[in-house]
């Protein structure tokens, strides 16, 4: 089966120079296959899988039904070549098709569509409409949280747009990962909600782009989903100063209420004052 990333690689980059040797395994496959899709054999088969593909809009789909279809009559394929025979098909759809493992959203790549051989029964596809407002709400995203997009497929920058909020919020400090709505400080619960979201280890990173962000919010707008999320990002990155400045005021009212100094001072006068010897 590992003679097959050589074609999944052309499949995925449109590049047959990636195939080196006309005379191995994998090109042996490929002009077996892959040269002849337009043949109406192949064509065939391509439009059947195509519309089991289609079919998982809105709903998810086990690729148990299509390799039952596949290996019986009147197609009977070798389970060996439907991998590939997918991921040609796949093609067009590459952008807003989902594969799940189980419950688990898995990447689309050559290793997983070849798994899905061995249990067939346990891989699932799901389509997702409305791919142009996605493109425009993963590149609004980019733009607040200042990531840089290098990909042009859809499903990759899902992927790079969740992993770096995973990052942004994994980086503040404790008070913040592990604070709560109903804490001393008010928070917008839909804030808390979403980081307590992006700290799951689970995180599937399709369904809480694109759904789960909407749900908390109570919105099907993506531009009021970026609005309210920007006021996040500016409220969390502030906090700390806020909190900051909330304690000096706190301190300075127990120890001396309307103290205009800094709190430095006030502290070695307080120190002074109750010969409190401070070791440094």
């Amino acid at each position: 089966m590992s003679n097959f990333f050589d074609i999944f690689s052309y499949l995925e980059n449109d590049n047959k120079d990636i195939i080196k040797s006309q005379t191995s395994a994998e090109a042996t496959i490929y002009k077996a296959i892959v040269e002849k899709t337009e043949r109406e054999s192949v064509n065939c088969v391509i439009n059947e899988i195509k519309s089991f593909i289609q079919s998982s809009d809105n709903s998810r789909r086990s690729f148990e039904e299509l390799y039952e279809i596949l290996c019986n009559k009147p197609y009977s394929i070798r389970k060996g070549i439907i991998p590939i025979l997918i991921a040609i098909s796949l093609k067009d759809f590459s952008d807003n098709v989902i594969l799940y493992y189980m419950n688990r959203e898995i990447e689309f790549n050559s290793d997983n569509l070849i798994k899905i051989n061995d249990n067939p029964d346990k891989y699932y596809i799901y389509t997702e409409k409305g791919t142009t407002e996605k493109i425009k709400f993963i590149a609004d995203l980019a733009k607040i949280f200042d990531i840089e997009l290098e990909s042009n497929i859809l499903r990759n920058n899902v992927q790079v747009v969740s992993e770096t909020l995973k990052k942004w919020i994994l980086s503040f400090p404790r008070i913040i990962r592990e604070s709560n709505y109903d804490g001393e400080y008010e928070i917008n619960k839909n804030y808390i909600i979403v980081k307590n979201n992006l700290l799951r280890p689970d995180l599937n990173n399709n369904e809480f782009i694109f759904s789960t962000i909407k749900d908390i919010f109570e919105t099907n707008n993506y531009d009021v989903v970026c609005a309210e999320l920007t006021e996040m990002k500016n409220f969390f990155e502030t906090f700390l100063n806020t909190y900051r400045d909330d304690i000096i005021s706190k301190t300075k009212d127990i120890i001396q209420n309307k103290y205009k100094g800094s709190l430095a001072t006030l502290l070695n006068e307080w120190y002074d004052e109750n010969n409190i010897k401070i070791s440094k």
